[in-house]
């Protein structure tokens, strides 16, 4: 079928469903989609099972526009198609009231796919509660803009649990990710399970006063990339300067667990100023990619004013624990970060080898009185001139100790009886 505008949930308080299911087509010309269309209403779009959504020409789509609505948008097994256009498509998660809920679902290998030369998709999670899931083998094969927390009212969410980001071919990247786009605005991204983005360029809280982001990436595999960030206008930029009146009360804190990476992989400038900070979780149940670069960069500039209470990075070992292929008095290196190029802190020269350096941008929590490892602060990180690396002893417990003689023990007596 083909349509032009669409409209569900359009009177007060009505419910209004749109289903493509089982291989069927419904072709979208070009006007506008709306996902509610009244105060107090809902609307859902699910595409399914193979059936395709395909829009054919410029337009937009708003889901839970109004006051008190809920949208949702769910492709699951299925494909939502853009063709080559010559202007934007406007995709809008809760774009007029700061009460509306929002969500878009892409799952089970269902697929957001432009085709190869078409114009931007801009993805904005605007006003109220908003959500974008890609999981499950989801994939967004797409140039877009994400504006994740896009307003004042924003509370919004992206997640990769297992899906994937990328342009329209699938195999590089051409979207932006901007979390924290507006005053106040909250915005959290979290990547799982192998989820990957690769993005052109990637930036945090850079909105105006209490903007509030996080980023979570965790799982061996999981990774966020930036490749486009070597000029004012393509940035890798974490947080903003405290002392900066219009940006006071901002936020940006990351979370990057062992396994899992974050990447500028140009030549750009990585930024890590005042307001971000960087957490890296050492994870020990599974140390196959412990030297896998947690984040990875060309240039490093890492701002740090005189009035600001945060410490631009913390190494955190709440997640350490047992591991049974470790003996006592092995040592476990954990690659924390990669630099190849200029380091700077403050504008002067950044020395990861000096002591007092390492105090002053790094801090250590849950690194005291720890099940099975050793205590550890900066005397425990090492520079080699291009990575940063943690090393730790591993030092069994009594408990441990206890536990191992016993099954010795055991097995001593089953062999005798053996014999």
């Amino acid at each position: 079928t083909t349509e032009r505008n669409i409209s569900l949930g359009n009177q007060t308080g009505a419910t209004g469903n749109l289903i493509v299911d089982n291989g069927a087509t419904l072709h979208w010309t070009t006007g506008e989609i709306q996902v509610t269309a009244a105060n107090g209403s809902t609307g859902n779009l699910e595409v399914t099972n193979g059936a395709t959504f395909s829009v054919e020409g410029p337009g937009t789509m708003n889901v839970a526009y109004y006051a008190e609505s809920t949208g949702s948008v769910l492709v699951d097994n299925a494909t939502f198609s853009m063709a080559n256009s010559t202007s934007d498509f406007n995709l809008y998660l809760g774009k007029n009231s700061g009460t509306s809920n929002a969500s878009m679902v892409i799952t089970n290998g269902g697929v957001f796919q432009q085709a190869s030369g078409a114009k931007n998709t801009q993805v904005y999670l605007n006003k109220g509660t908003s959500r974008l899931e890609i999981t499950n083998g989801g994939k967004w094969f797409a140039n877009a803009n994400f504006y994740i927390g896009n307003d004042s009212t924003s509370v919004a969410t992206l997640i990769l649990n297992n899906g994937k980001i990328a342009n329209a071919s699938g195999t590089g990247a051409s979207s932006d990710l901007i979390l924290a786009n507006a005053a106040s605005a909250v915005a959290r991204v979290e990547v799982s399970n192998g989820g990957t983005a690769d993005l052109r360029t990637f930036r945090m809280s850079q909105g105006g006063t209490n903007s509030n982001s996080t980023l979570i990436i965790r799982d061996a595999g999981s990774y966020v990339k930036a490749t486009n960030t070597n000029d004012s206008n393509y940035l890798f930029a974490l947080g903003v300067n405290a002392d900066d009146a219009k940006y006071e009360g901002n936020v940006a804190n990351l979370f990057i667990y062992t396994g899992a990476q974050l990447w500028n992989a140009n030549t750009g400038t990585s930024w890590v100023r005042d307001s971000a900070q960087m957490n890296f979780m050492l994870v020990s149940d599974d140390l196959s990619a412990a030297d896998t670069a947690m984040f990875k960069t060309s240039k490093l500039a890492v701002y740090k004013s005189n009035n600001t209470v945060s410490v631009p990075f913390v190494i955190d070992g709440a997640n350490l624990s047992s591991n049974a292929a470790l003996g006592e008095g092995d040592v476990v290196d954990f690659t924390i970060l990669t630099a190849t190029g200029d380091l700077s802190y403050n504008d002067g020269i950044l020395d990861f080898t000096d002591l007092d350096t390492l105090d002053a941008i790094f801090g250590f929590k849950n690194n005291v009185s720890l099940s099975n490892w050793e205590d550890f602060d900066a005397n425990n990180l090492s520079w080699d001139g291009a990575n940063l690396i943690l090393s730790l002893t591993y030092v069994p417990e009594p408990a441990t100790y206890a536990a191992i003689a016993g099954a010795l023990a055991l097995a001593f007596v089953a062999y005798r009886r053996r014999k």
